[in-house]
């Protein structure tokens, strides 16, 4: 039962995962270049190594900038990809990060994650902290009377999709200790 229950569960991470490469280099794929390449791959010009920045994708030494001869990152492909080669050699001088640096080499998930990246096109995408807002559409709901707000439309939409009724509202008194066991 135990065997099924991680079957299951490892699928759906799985799925989960592979539904959201556009997401891929939010959370797995800039993390791991801030922690371990943009001490000499970022943005200060006096540490930089290579001429090669990672955290921009284009102009003079960005990671999808095409160099002479060969390309950091190939969107789509691995074996022309640079990154991909330091990432995955067992040669000592080539691999990244270097012995020296002081940074842990990359795990076996972060470097599945990478080849996930470059093969799903290296999509660079902005910090979500600087991408305006944009309005969304209003969720359509079947329950129009449970709702107060836009939120709450949201989470019914939500609760619908998965089969699932709301529970009803709780009284001052339970809300009130809600709230001081928060405290």
């Amino acid at each position: 039962m135990k065997t099924v229950a991680i079957a299951l569960l490892f699928s759906a991470a799985v799925n989960v995962a592979v539904a959201d490469d556009h997401n891929i280099f939010s959370r797995e794929i800039r993390p791991v270049l801030s922690n371990k390449c943009f001490h000499c791959h970022g943005p200060n010009e006096e540490d930089r190594k290579a001429g090669l920045r990672f955290d921009v994708p284009d102009g003079k030494h960005g990671a999808l900038t095409p160099r002479t001869g060969y390309s950091i990152v190939e969107p789509g492909n691995l074996e022309d990809s640079e990154l991909w080669y330091r990432i995955t050699t067992d040669e000592e001088s080539d691999g990244m990060p270097p012995k020296g640096s002081h940074k842990e080499p990359l795990t076996d998930h972060e470097i599945s994650m990478f080849k996930q990246w470059i093969l799903s096109g290296g999509e660079y995408r902005p910090f979500w902290a600087f991408v305006p807002p944009e309005k969304t559409e209003t969720a359509e709901i079947a329950n129009e009377a449970w709702g107060k707000s836009l939120i709450d439309n949201r989470v019914m939409a939500r609760l619908e999709k998965e089969g699932l009724d709301p529970r009803v509202e709780a009284d001052k008194r339970t809300l009130i200790r809600r709230v001081t066991f928060d405290l």
